[in-house]
């Protein structure tokens, strides 16, 4: 009798939600191995160890030290060129990073996996239209695939049947910061005055925001002058913190960040509302259309535009 072949699969993260879909996909998966490339920014790379120990998933560092970031960069793509003659299929956490673009053209296409991105996944289906062959895509969100691209939907099911969360009762309500200002999408008046706005509808309830982790200090100071608020840092990534708290959410309110998208799915019980400015523009945010149309898509998602 012939032997099957057993499939051996690599993953390449940089970011904490890149390591969550990839323990999603790869959890009934036997022969894994999973890299994950260190930016250097505190607050993310120990958000990304905070989901490994968690999880229990034994991951190989690669550092990207901000002083030496060309000596890094070089050690890290003499690795993983070291690893490709060892896998058969590449699940890759981002279209858009510079170094996985440039491990990409080492793998033949179709043996590649894109994993979510946050909302960039969709500016990179939207750039792969015009590629002849796209790469699959392993995604939260809805979306129509591509010609010659296979688009395989989860729902965190892995991670929600883990914490049990379905049966927990609700409770707290929070807006999930993003850095619009620091990347001059909004100005900062505007974003106080949103952010103002989702303290007034919280009512009796204080509104707990929860700053990402590109937020500056001057967003930061601004925001605890608003009456209601109280700013509340987090370790993890906002999925992890919210799965692994003894009680989901009453309402969660954001602009357009991706966690609306992941929470939703995650958290039936909770109320989610996007509050998306008026003067977004595919300028500013060039996939703006295709972000407010999987919020729209979202059964769970009230958006409402200001």
């Amino acid at each position: 009798m012939r032997r099957v072949k057993e499939v051996r699969n690599l993953y390449v993260v940089e970011s904490p939600l890149q390591l969550l879909c990839a323990f999603e996909k790869s959890f009934f998966q036997e022969n894994v191995t999973f890299v994950v490339r260190m930016n250097g920014n505190p607050a993310n790379d120990n958000q990304i160890l905070k989901v490994a120990k968690t999880l229990e998933i034994d991951v190989i560092k690669k550092v990207l030290r901000p002083s030496k970031i060309k000596l890094d960069s070089l050690k890290n793509i003499i690795f993983i060129i070291y690893l490709l003659v060892k896998f058969d299929t590449y699940y890759l956490g981002s279209y858009h990073s510079k170094l996985l673009a440039f491990l990409r053209r080492f793998i033949n296409a179709k043996n590649i996996v894109l994993l979510d991105d946050g909302v960039a996944t969709l500016l990179a289906q939207k750039e792969m239209e015009s590629h002849k062959r796209p790469y699959n895509i392993f995604t939260f969100f809805d979306l129509k695939p591509l010609p010659f691209q296979k688009i395989e939907k989860h729902s965190f099911q892995n991670l929600v049947k883990i914490f049990n969360i379905e049966n927990k009762s609700k409770n707290g309500t929070y807006f999930i910061g993003q850095k619009v200002v620091e990347v001059g999408i909004l100005s900062l008046d505007l974003y106080i005055s949103i952010v103002g706005r989702a303290a007034k509808m919280a009512g009796a309830d204080n509104l707990i925001y929860i700053p990402h982790r590109g937020e500056s200090e001057v967003v930061i100071s601004r925001l605890k002058s608003i009456k209601g608020l109280e700013v509340r840092f987090i370790e993890s990534p906002i999925e992890l913190y919210f799965i692994s708290e003894k009680n989901p959410p009453v309402a969660i309110y954001s602009i357009i960040s991706t966690a609306l998208n992941t929470l939703s799915i995650i958290s039936k019980k909770t109320s989610f509302f996007a509050l998306v400015p008026k003067c977004l523009s595919k300028t500013r945010v060039p996939h703006i259309e295709n972000i407010v149309q999987q919020l729209e898509k979202n059964s769970n998602i009230d958006v409402i535009s200001i």
